[in-house]
């Protein structure tokens, strides 16, 4: 029977873990490598893929909390300004130098509209806004780097 590629298993260890086995290996030739030793090194790998992965997850996270904060806080300039404009998606998107679809998402995921009617009736100011609706985006803003100059207090 004739075998390919997939009838055998790829195991990944280290340049430096190889080296030193290598080296062992040309010191007594009856040295073994021991199976511990060989799945060690794909479980070292694994991690580090999977710790990558994490690592990309949370940069679009705060990403994604950076621009929602950008944009609250162009609300809050809009809202708290002396000639007090109306407000649409793409006023807010130029006005917070985010993409128009960042902004739409924004305005659907938070139902600004509703908010925006609760504020003009003075039900529910901004301060509201930002504690039910961007608490977590504010805690990962001030943990992030660009959160570092101008951070965002939440009291509640």
């Amino acid at each position: 029977m004739k075998k390919s590629y997939k009838d055998y298993v790829y195991l990944k260890i280290s340049k430096e873990e190889f080296e030193k086995h290598l080296k062992e290996y040309k010191k007594d030739k009856s040295y073994k490598i021991s199976f511990y030793d060989i799945l060690k090194g794909r479980v070292e790998y694994e991690n580090e893929m999977l710790n990558k992965k994490d690592k990309a997850l949370e940069a679009a996270r705060i990403k994604k909390a950076v621009a929602n904060i950008k944009i609250y806080k162009t609300l809050e300039r809009f809202l708290n300004s002396l000639f007090k404009r109306d407000i649409n998606i793409s006023l807010l998107a130029k006005e917070a130098k985010v993409h128009y679809n960042t902004a739409k998402k924004f305005w659907i995921e938070k139902n600004l509209d509703i908010w925006l009617e609760k504020i003009k009736k003075d039900e529910a100011t901004l301060r509201d806004f930002l504690i039910e609706e961007l608490t977590e985006d504010a805690l990962l803003y001030n943990s992030s780097k660009a959160g570092e100059k101008n951070k965002i207090k939440i009291l509640m």
